[in-house]
C-alpha cells in the first residue's frame, strides 16, 4: 500500500498541481541552501524583475522562476526521502522542467481567474497566516519576505493564485469527474503488488553488550540476561527490567521497537522475533550487538489488504489521474489558441 501511496503523492497530478501552493511558500519551508553551487548561467546576472517569458502578454519574471525552482528543488528531494539533500545541481534540464511548470501555471491561472472560488479572500487569509504560524518570529518571517524579494502584499498575491489554481483544477476540471466501483474493483483486482501486507511482528527486547571482548566478559553479560530471564519468567514486569538493565537506546521505553517486517533486524534476532507468539519471551539470543531476550507484543501474518480497506484511497487515486489527463489536454488548447514566448533561449526545449 506504501508504493501506491507514494504513486498518488508524486504522479497522480502534474508538476503543476504540486507547485501550486510549495512555490508560494517554499521560502518559510527551509530550503536552508539545499543546491550545490551552479556552473554559470545567463539568467543568473537578470535583475529579478526582468522577464524569462510572456504568456498572454504576461512577464514572468526572474524571482518568479528561482521560486519555482526551488519549489521543484524541495519537491525532487521528498521525493526522494532527502537523499539528494545539498547535492542537486539544477542543470539545464531541470531549470527546462521549471519553465514549463511556470507557462503552464500562467496559463492555467488566467483561465481559472475566471471562476474564482466564493470565498478566495477567506482561503487566502487562512493560507497567509498558516505560513506566518510556521516562522519563529515576525523578525523572521520579514527577513523570509525580503530574502526571497517579496512583500507582504506579493505574498498574498502568490497565495491568491495557488488557491485559484487549485480551485480550477479541482472544481472545474475535476467538477465532473467520478470514478465507478467497476473501475475500482478492476484496479484492485489488477495491482494485487499495492496491497500486499507483510508479516511484522511489535516486539521489545533487552540487551546486554558486553564490556570488552574477552570471553570473561561475554561469559559475564551472558550470565546477567540470563539471570534476568529468568527474573522476568517468574513474574517481573519486563519493560521495567528493560529500564533498568538494557544496553539498547529502546531501554526508556521499555525495550519498545515497535513494528517491523522481515529483513530490518539482524538475522539472528529476526529469526526468534518472528518464532514467537504474542507474549511469548524468547531465549537468549546473541548477535554482534550482544545478547538479547526478545518478547512479541503482536504478530501480523502476512496477507493483503481487503478493498474495503483501500477503497477511498484507490478512488481518489484513480480520480486524480483523471483530472490530470483532463489537465494535460486544458493545457494543449489553451497553448494552442495562445502565446507563449521563452525569453532565455537555452531553456525555449521546454
Amino acid at each position: 500500500m506504501r508504493d501506491l501511496s507514494r504513486k498518488m503523492a508524486y504522479s497522480a497530478f502534474s508538476a503543476l498541481m504540486i507547485f501550486a501552493f510549495a512555490s508560494a511558500t517554499f521560502a518559510f519551508g527551509g530550503m536552508g541552501g539545499a543546491t550545490a553551487p551552479q556552473a554559470e548561467d545567463p539568467m543568473d546576472k537578470l535583475d529579478p524583475t526582468a522577464p524569462v517569458a510572456v504568456v498572454n502578454e504576461v512577464p514572468i519574471t526572474k524571482a518568479d522562476f528561482d521560486r519555482e525552482l526551488s519549489a521543484y528543488l524541495v519537491n525532487l528531494q521528498a521525493s526522494t526521502g532527502g537523499q539528494h539533500a545539498g547535492s542537486i545541481v539544477p542543470n539545464d534540464q531541470i531549470k527546462s522542467d521549471v519553465m514549463k511548470t511556470l507557462v503552464e501555471k500562467e496559463l492555467i491561472y488566467q483561465e481559472g481567474v475566471k471562476t474564482p472560488p466564493a470565498d478566495l479572500d477567506a482561503r487566502v487569509d487562512e493560507n497567509y497566516q498558516a505560513v506566518m504560524a510556521r516562522m519563529p518570529s515576525e523578525d523572521d518571517f520579514k527577513k523570509a519576505l525580503a530574502k526571497d524579494n517579496l512583500t507582504e502584499e506579493s505574498l498574498r498575491e502568490l497565495l491568491k493564485r495557488s488557491v485559484i489554481l487549485n480551485n480550477y483544477i479541482e472544481n472545474v476540471l475535476g467538477k465532473d469527474v467520478e470514478v465507478s466501483e467497476e473501475e475500482v474493483k478492476k484496479f484492485y483486482d489488477d495491482n494485487p503488488q499495492y496491497f500486499n501486507v507483510p508479516e511484522t511482528v511489535h516486539a521489545s527486547h533487552i540487551l546486554i553488550t558486553p564490556e570488552g571482548d574477552s570471553e570473561e566478559a561475554k561469559e559475564a553479560a551472558k550470565k546477567k540476561i540470563e539471570g534476568l530471564r529468568e527474573d522476568i519468567a517468574k513474574g517481573a514486569d519486563f519493560a521495567e527490567v528493560a529500564k533498568e538493565n538494557s544496553s539498547c537506546p529502546s531501554a526508556p521505553n521499555g525495550g519498545d521497537l515497535g513494528t517491523f517486517e522481515r529483513g530490518k533486524m539482524v538475522p539472528e534476532f529476526e529469526e526468534a522475533a518472528f518464532s514467537l507468539k504474542p507474549g511469548e519471551l524468547s531465549n537468549v539470543v546473541e548477535t554482534k550487538f550482544g545478547y538479547h531476550i526478545i518478547k512479541a507484543q503482536e504478530v501480523t501474518e502476512a496477507g493483503v489488504m481487503p478493498i474495503e480497506d483501500v477503497h477511498d484511497k484507490i478512488a481518489a487515486f484513480l480520480r486524480r489521474n483523471a483530472v490530470n489527463e483532463k489537465l494535460g489536454e486544458k493545457i494543449e488548447e489553451l497553448r494552442a489558441a495562445g502565446s507563449v514566448e521563452i525569453v532565455t533561449p537555452h531553456l525555449k526545449k521546454q
